[in-house]
């Protein structure tokens, strides 16, 4: 997905994110993100200038050169959607930090509990366990 990051003096800059399957990818996919956009730019009859290019045309000072945008309402609905899964993977990931530490802090305060107490204890750091596992299952699946 694309962000508009910032408007500069001579150009826009924009960012563009993906999510890969496999970390020890992203040198290749990212060279051939940048290639598919350079494919396109090329399609659509897009050129990427810099500030330090010269070139010299003659244009109908009547017609106005914009880029293509998409609607409004795509736009809005893909960032939340890419929104969505991104803070949902991080509240995810939080989560299951959170789960981990309590875990810890259970398994440290077993030495202070009695016998009775100490069973409770470690019910509540089993069930804590299992909830991890499942849940680092579930992230290994998406």
């Amino acid at each position: 997905f694309v962000f508009v990051e910032a408007f500069l003096d001579h150009a826009i800059r924009y960012r563009l994110y993906g999510m890969l399957s496999e970390s020890g990818e992203r040198l290749s996919k990212t060279s051939e993100l940048h290639k598919s956009v350079l494919d396109v730019f090329c399609e659509e009859g897009i050129e990427i200038a810099s500030p330090a290019l010269m070139d010299r045309r003659e244009y109908d000072t009547a017609v106005q050169y914009f880029p293509k945008i998409g609607k409004k309402n795509q736009t809005r609905k893909e960032a939340t959607i890419v929104e969505e899964l991104v803070f949902d993977k991080a509240d995810e990931a939080q989560s299951l930090e959170e789960l981990k530490e309590a875990q810890t802090r259970l398994s440290k305060s077993l030495e202070k509990l009695d016998a009775k107490q100490k069973k409770v204890v470690e019910e509540k750091i089993a069930r804590i366990g299992e909830e991890i596992v499942k849940r680092e299952e579930k992230r290994k699946e998406s």
